[in-house]
């Protein structure tokens, strides 16, 4: 009979890519109809663009707890045994700790992503805020509760997240487990204030299952036109526009001609960029201002 556990969900991290759900001006969950979110969910992998996997302690800890990771086709999850009152067949420990790496397998993720990544600082989320470290090994980090990495990308406030700069310990993970990293998912058995609880407190399971919800938000651009054979500007959309995998957006001039979608590939800073304003005056743009280059 120890072999046939039942197994529990102990928790489950959704993330979702607007660039991936949305077509074109139209918003996943706003403007598109149920059949078209439906189909483009069904489309939908998070292994398309972003890898999560445990940390090697984490998955020696699993193993030894009779638990279960699964990587979803929309995030992850873990999954742990649990006996005949309901309760985990392995009793929690009170200093349980997960650790899930993340990291970005596209190379465009940054360039269809409203988010800049600080590659010498991963960023650390977690139900616990980490205590600060004063060892020459510490890691700098950028720290960010679940609840309001989740808050901040439902509002498109990526890349402004309230992000805090700590220096931590991370003797947990490996070295080489930190190599190149997007991101360090550290879940408690118990968060802080409103944070996810993976116990009731009593040792058994919490009677509600304990859900995580990351929609990143798709990255808007200038569209610029320019001739194939040299390299002139021939057109610039007259505003932002959504990138998305799906859908189209219809980019025409005063003479009504019709422009093609941008790739993803083609994205730059607007940093050397000059436009001109109503009094004709030439004026820097904003270095944060992204471009898409379209070569017609």
């Amino acid at each position: 009979m120890g072999f046939n556990k039942r197994y529990r969900s102990l928790f489950n991290i959704e993330i979702l890519h607007h660039y991936f759900l949305d077509e074109g001006t139209e918003v996943y969950g706003d403007d598109l109809s149920e059949s078209k979110m439906e189909k483009n969910l069904s489309l939908y992998k998070l292994s398309d663009f972003m890898d999560i996997r445990p940390s090697k302690k984490t998955v020696q800890l699993l193993r030894n707890t009779r638990s279960r990771f699964t990587q979803t086709r929309v995030g992850f999850q873990v999954a742990t045994a649990e006996d005949e009152d309901d309760k985990p067949f392995i009793p929690f420990s009170n200093d349980l700790q997960l650790d899930f790496i993340a990291t970005i397998k596209d190379p465009f993720f940054e360039n269809y992503t409203n988010i800049t990544i600080d590659r010498t600082a991963p960023l650390f989320l977690s139900n616990q805020t980490p205590s600060d470290s004063i060892e020459e090994t510490a890691v700098p980090v950028r720290f960010c509760l679940l609840s309001d990495f989740e808050t901040n990308l439902t509002n498109g406030e990526t890349p402004t997240l309230p992000m805090v700069e700590k220096r931590i310990d991370l003797d947990e993970i490996g070295s080489r487990e930190l190599l190149g990293i997007f991101a360090i998912i550290r879940i408690h058995l118990n968060g802080e204030g409103s944070e996810i609880d993976l116990s009731d407190g009593a040792g058994a399971f919490n009677g509600t299952l304990p859900e995580v919800n990351w929609i990143f938000e798709n990255r808007a651009t200038t569209w610029k036109y320019h001739r194939s054979s040299d390299s002139v500007q021939v057109h610039a959309s007259s505003e932002e526009l959504p990138l998305t995998k799906y859908g189209y957006i219809t980019v025409k001039d005063v003479d009504e001609k019709q422009y093609p979608n941008p790739s993803v590939n083609m994205i730059y800073n607007g940093e050397d960029e000059v436009y001109k304003d109503k009094g004709g005056t030439p004026v820097p743009e904003e270095k944060t201002k992204k471009y898409s280059r379209i070569f017609i």
